[in-house]
């Protein structure tokens, strides 16, 4: 540790964070900050410096990490963090016959009159809703990513034989169908689907998703 290293070369400065758990169960962060006193005989007789609580700025900096990497109105993974994933699951599945990812990308027709006739803050409870009835259909192996403003993409693992996963684009559809009441008015939306298995190798993220958009765009 810092610690030691200062005390076996009786020099230096030591500056560490480091977390305690409170009696709480909470986890609190704390900055040290020290130097070593050096007696006449060359040994250290003290340690001097300042501990400073640093929890609050701990947890603006993990807010700003979260932030960079999820969707503000959802709080779903965003199109980096999901393109990070499918890279690490598209690596395991070149040495395992058992991880066989499949993507959707999910877009929402004729969003945008949706947003011009009632207002954006009508669009964002539709796309909370919808995000809600997406993520109920996934198992906890899938991920659900909001890709833009109204387009969501799937890495589907708990399933890889056809008629399943058929079946999950299914439902998928059903989900934003299903009709969604806004002040008093019911609101009905269709989705464009396109999907895509992992099959191949050579295939990276990218390959996948823009095979995936494209056949979303041609669905």
């Amino acid at each position: 540790t810092t610690l030691d290293v200062v005390l076996e070369h009786r020099r230096g400065r030591i500056s560490q964070a480091f977390r305690l758990r409170g009696s709480d169960g909470h986890y609190h962060w704390f900055l040290l900050r020290a130097r070593p006193v050096i007696g006449s005989d060359g040994e250290i007789i003290r340690c001097v410096g300042t501990l400073i609580d640093v929890t609050e700025q701990k947890k603006a900096e993990e807010r700003l990490l979260h932030d960079a990497v999820h969707d503000n109105l959802t709080g779903l993974p965003n199109r980096q963090l999901f393109m990070n994933r499918l890279e690490t699951v598209i690596t395991l599945a070149r040495d395992d016959d058992k991880v066989r990812p499949t993507v959707f990308v999910v877009d929402i027709d004729r969003f945008k009159h949706v947003n011009d006739s009632l207002g954006i803050s009508a669009g964002d409870t539709i796309l909370l809703t919808i995000s809600r009835r997406l993520h109920r259909l996934l198992k906890p192996q899938d991920s659900l990513s909001r890709f833009s403003g109204d387009q969501f993409a799937i890495m589907l693992l708990s399933e890889q034989d056809p008629a399943r996963i058929a079946a999950v684009a299914d439902a998928i559809r059903q989900a934003v169908r299903a009709p969604i009441t806004f002040a008093k008015r019911e609101i009905v939306l269709t989705p464009s689907i396109g999907l895509i298995s992992w099959t191949s190798p050579q295939a990276t993220a990218e390959d996948i998703v823009k095979d995936a958009e494209l056949a979303m765009f041609q669905a």
